[in-house]
């Protein structure tokens, strides 16, 4: 992805736009519903999509994988598997940060500098929503 998806370090609405379209177009073949959600290095909201057919909740769990994924600088699968290994301690960070360790989300890394963060939640499962996230990232590799 070209640098002029970037801001000042940061993923800038054309950039989060096009991301979004990759996991949309993704969705489309697969015939999937689903929210996309694209963060700022910050972790603030820079886009988001909730496409036809998806749950209600769907929109706010991916902005909290994508906010999760830069806070941590990590997958969210890494998180889930973290708790699933026996931290469940960690999930008290409900209580202070939006934090969803469930499959889907990624930092969006250009040039090793995490510059946003992606996720995808309600494609009706966790690796739906992480063939949809990894659809999107791939087109950062062109």
């Amino acid at each position: 992805m070209s640098d002029m998806y970037i801001k000042s370090g940061r993923i800038n609405l054309e950039g989060a736009k096009k991301l979004a379209e990759a996991a949309r177009a993704e969705a489309q073949k697969r015939n999937l519903p689903g929210a996309v959600a694209i963060v700022d290095d910050g972790c603030n909201l820079v886009y988001l999509e909730r496409w036809d057919g998806t749950m209600p909740n769907a929109p706010k769990i991916a902005i909290n994988k994508a906010a999760s994924a830069v806070g941590f600088g990590r997958p969210t699968i890494k998180l889930e598997d973290v708790i699933l290994d026996g931290r469940t301690p960690m999930l008290s960070l409900t209580n202070t940060i939006d934090f969803a360790a469930l499959k889907g989300g990624y930092p969006i890394e250009i040039e090793g500098m995490v510059v946003g963060g992606i996720a995808v939640a309600g494609a009706l499962t966790g690796e739906n929503d992480e063939i949809l996230a990894r659809a999107a990232i791939q087109i950062l590799n062109k």
